[in-house]
């Protein structure tokens, strides 16, 4: 298996690896993926990892394809994808791979991890040459899992605007998309995001998985926002830090 991802690895950042020198790619991309087996499209988030991968300018002038793993974290009104807490891995796919994956080297012993990295980075190739990507990031929906029983009220813009527009009454939309799962009332998180503290769990509508998504990178500010109940900031991670001021330290050195 090892020597397979290193084959693929191979194919893509040889010698002549393209991004030793030139412009960053004008997209990024992001993929979900699940850390036991999972059959239901609906997937609790204490089970995700969130994969990060875009194109950064070192100030060497090297081109690093930087790839980021999160946890994503429950907050008072909805979910950090990612954010310098949530971080667990910060690397450079553009380096060799190596057991153990130490410093900014992508690790053998995550074959998941690194196999969807290099299909990440194949498919941002393909999006930057064609530009069939999606403008902005898109996230997927959120549900909060209530205990049975428990009283809930929906409300919300996005909730208000279906029922103007269905001409239906709260108490009836917020019934047609009542669900139940795992013995636990779900609603969108984003039409009760007021009474999360009251949720047992939050789930994630991925009817698939690994899941990956591909978007356009202008400018940094892409990677950071909110959407609904879904806040990220795909730039920070506790790692950073480190590894910029080491690299600082060698510039200073080699000036």
């Amino acid at each position: 298996m090892h020597e397979e991802l290193l084959k693929r690895w191979r194919r893509r950042f040889g010698r002549r690896h393209r991004y030793r020198c030139g412009s960053p790619r004008p997209v990024a991309g992001l993929a979900f993926l699940a850390t036991r087996q999972i059959r239901d499209e609906l997937v609790p988030l204490r089970h995700l990892k969130l994969l990060t991968l875009y194109d950064e300018q070192r100030p060497c002038g090297r081109i690093a394809v930087r790839v980021a793993v999160y946890r994503p974290l429950r907050d008072p009104h909805g979910v950090v994808w990612s954010s310098a807490a949530a971080a667990c891995a910060y690397k450079d796919l553009s380096l060799r791979p190596a057991l153990g994956g130490r410093g900014l080297r992508m690790d053998l012993n995550r074959p998941d991890e690194l196999r969807l990295a290099l299909d990440l980075d194949r498919r941002l190739t393909m999006a930057a040459a064609t530009g069939r990507c999606s403008r902005r990031l898109h996230w997927p929906r959120l549900w909060a899992g209530f205990a049975l029983g428990t009283p809930l009220t929906a409300h919300g813009p996005e909730f208000e605007q279906l029922c103007e527009r269905f001409d239906l009454p709260a108490a009836t939309m917020q019934k047609k998309f009542l669900r139940t799962q795992r013995g636990l009332t779900l609603l969108p998180l984003d039409w009760v995001s007021d009474q999360l503290a009251q949720a047992s769990d939050v789930l994630v509508e991925l009817p698939q998985l690994p899941q990956r998504r591909v978007f356009r990178y202008d400018d940094p500010s892409c990677l950071t926002g909110f959407q609904g109940a879904s806040r990220y900031d795909l730039h920070a991670n506790r790692f950073r830090a480190r590894y910029e001021a080491a690299e600082l330290r060698r510039l200073v050195a080699a000036a």
